[in-house]
């Protein structure tokens, strides 16, 4: 099977835009954690948005396992080049969570200030 060009970039947006995610919601709750002395401790929001942030994350795994799966399938001779179910739930799961984190985020900061 021969991925056209369209098909490879589609891929390539995908896997990178699934790997961007992963890298900030890991990196947004490894701050957290390090520097959670200076927030104050029974924040609900903030608690939602570490969950959320550790869902995308969860979410992106699933992703990158199902692009994988969709360039290497079980069955032979491997079927048309797409981006099915398999690769689009985990992937719009994984950009709802990490947007809902991002809410809950700006709702903490701006209690916390506010």
């Amino acid at each position: 099977m021969e991925m056209l060009e369209y098909q490879k970039k589609a891929f390539d947006f995908a896997s990178d835009l699934t790997k961007q995610l992963i890298t900030l919601s890991t990196s947004i709750v490894t701050v957290s954690l390090l520097f959670g002395d200076h927030f104050p401790r029974q924040s609900r929001l903030a608690l939602w948005a570490l969950t959320f942030y550790l869902v995308s994350t969860v979410f992106g795994l699933w992703a990158l396992m199902a692009l994988t799966g969709t360039l290497a399938p079980l069955k032979l001779p491997p079927q048309d080049f797409d981006l099915h179910g398999n690769v689009r739930v985990p992937s719009g799961l994984q950009i709802a969570a990490f947007g809902l984190a991002v809410g809950f985020t700006i709702a903490f900061v701006w209690k916390w200030h506010g």
